[in-house]
């Protein structure tokens, strides 16, 4: 491929890249999330991708893509978890709810942290650290909330 050709490609893959930090930005501020915050939140995800390929490599067990694929798509819908939490509280009005969306990055955040941890722990020692599964947890959590918001909803009817 010719240098000019290849200087095209690398422009439009530039702009291209701008783009989509620009879109995410825009939609970021619309969330009133803090991207910095959302960005340090990638990177600790991306350790805990490394820390566990190096963890299982050191266990001796095979790095299949299989295995690659599904801890890339489970670590990549952590994310959705505190945007989920922002479209939600947007579309219920809720005022103030930057507090639930930071409180579910924070969690997410102390869950990865743990998870590094653990996997440096199996690099050091072959041993592995109980897991806990934080997406179970805040699904209970939240569900403990919609039946309670629901009990109230219909007593309060019935009481009418």
């Amino acid at each position: 491929m010719p240098y000019k050709e290849s200087q095209n490609y690398l422009t439009i893959l530039k702009l291209f890249c701008i783009n989509i930090y620009l879109y995410f930005t825009a939609f970021m501020n619309y969330l009133n999330i803090q991207t910095e915050i959302f960005i340090i939140l990638t990177g600790l995800i991306f350790i805990d991708f490394i820390t566990e390929i190096l963890a299982v490599q050191r266990l001796k067990k095979a790095v299949r893509p299989t295995h690659l694929k599904a801890l890339v798509i489970s670590k990549f819908v952590l994310l959705f978890i505190p945007l989920t939490f922002a479209l939600t509280a947007k579309i219920l009005d809720i005022k103030h709810y930057e507090f639930l969306v930071y409180a579910g990055i924070d969690i997410i955040a102390l869950s990865e942290l743990y998870s590094v941890i653990g996997n440096i722990y199996t690099i050091r020692t072959r041993n592995t650290l109980p897991d806990f599964d934080v997406v179970k947890i805040l699904g209970d959590k939240i569900k403990q909330a919609i039946e309670k918001n629901l009990d109230i909803t219909i007593k309060a009817k019935d009481e009418k």
